[in-house]
């Protein structure tokens, strides 16, 4: 019985110790997002292609233009993430104007793209947001 209690110790202490915990994937966000060069928002008051500044906190993504126009969502409520059109884009379960809320991140390297992805998903995952399973079939 205690090699089986041994063993099972040994195994959750393997695989925790591999998981980056929320702060460490914020830090992550936060360092890489100067890789992004533009940013949208396609269903609320940032539009496409503005100068934007990006924020990410432990509760939520926003994305601000220069003209204060904001979109913000929390990371328990985004639904996708996905690399479509060179853009990281990040899908919410709630609407704005009855479209769905969808912020997008120009990324140039495909590398960085597809680890921000990643992160971004990772995050949302630790915040419990329940999110479309891309490899269901």
């Amino acid at each position: 019985m205690r090699k089986h209690l041994l063993l099972f110790v040994l195994l959750v202490t393997a695989t925790l110790t591999y998981a980056q915990s929320e702060t460490e994937t914020l830090e992550w966000l936060n360092i890489k997002k100067t890789e992004i060069t533009l940013g949208s928002s396609y269903s609320s008051t940032v539009s496409s292609y503005s100068t934007v500044k990006l924020l990410l906190t432990n509760e939520t993504m926003r994305l601000e233009n220069d003209k204060g126009a904001w979109t913000e969502g929390n990371w328990s409520s985004i639904k996708e993430v996905k690399n479509e059109n060179n853009y990281v884009k990040i899908i919410y379960n709630f609407n704005y104007d009855n479209k769905p809320t969808i912020i997008g991140l120009y990324i140039s390297d495909s590398a960085i793209k597809e680890k921000y992805i990643k992160a971004v998903k990772h995050m949302a995952t630790l915040k419990g947001a329940k999110m479309i399973d891309s490899d269901l079939f």
